[in-house]
């Protein structure tokens, strides 16, 4: 009984042995089977962090989003400049549509405001032009501008008007140009005219 409980004493020495010497032996050798961590270069070491080592993987993840950050504002600026640029298209547009119907309307108020002066030579022109053939009146019309055109027109009677304007309406004019658009132009002057002398008769 007393050898059996020698025995069991030694064993469990020897155990017990063999623990202290392995854990000694790895403490010792742990160093060179770890790899040691590469630390920060002082110029990327920044105060707060509690860790001073260098991870590449983190660093090229760093450069990717800085780089999509920069790519981002890049196109961020160009779309503000888009808008930019249409925003000032737009102010240009509207600033020539608004001289365009000024000029429209300046045009008009010459054309329909014949002075008494006026009125006896563009009578003599138009029973004049209304003894010609309407193609020669309308090559002849060619070269004055909508204001005379228009100013001699309020004269003629409708059913000499109307024969030029049908000719007018399928020729063209000394650059090739179809007159079609010229015709619808002096038509509405020659209703504007009709409209304000009623109203002043009114």
């Amino acid at each position: 009984m007393k050898l059996n409980l020698q025995s069991w004493i030694a064993a469990i020495l020897a155990l017990v042995l063999n623990i202290v010497v392995t854990t000694a032996l790895l403490w010792v050798q742990l160093p060179g089977i770890m790899p040691k961590a590469k630390p920060l270069p002082p110029d990327m070491r920044t105060p707060g962090l509690f860790w001073d080592f260098y991870v590449p993987e983190l660093d090229r993840v760093m450069t990717h989003l800085k780089t999509a950050r920069l790519e981002f504002d890049k196109k961020a600026a160009m779309v503000d400049n888009d808008q930019a640029r249409v925003n000032a298209e737009k102010e240009e547009l509207a600033k020539l549509k608004a001289e365009i119907i000024r000029y429209r309307q300046e045009l008009t108020d010459r054309i329909l405001d014949v002075k008494a002066s006026e009125q006896r030579n563009l009578k003599s022109l138009a029973v004049t032009y209304a003894a010609i053939e309407p193609d020669s009146v309308v090559k002849i019309f060619n070269e004055m501008d909508d204001a005379l055109v228009a100013k001699i027109m309020i004269f003629m009677p409708p059913d000499t008007a109307g024969p030029i304007f049908q000719a007018m309406a399928t020729a063209k004019d000394k650059n090739g140009n179809p007159l079609a658009d010229r015709a619808a132009r002096l038509s509405e002057y020659l209703r504007l005219s009709q409209t304000k002398e009623k109203t002043k008769t009114e």
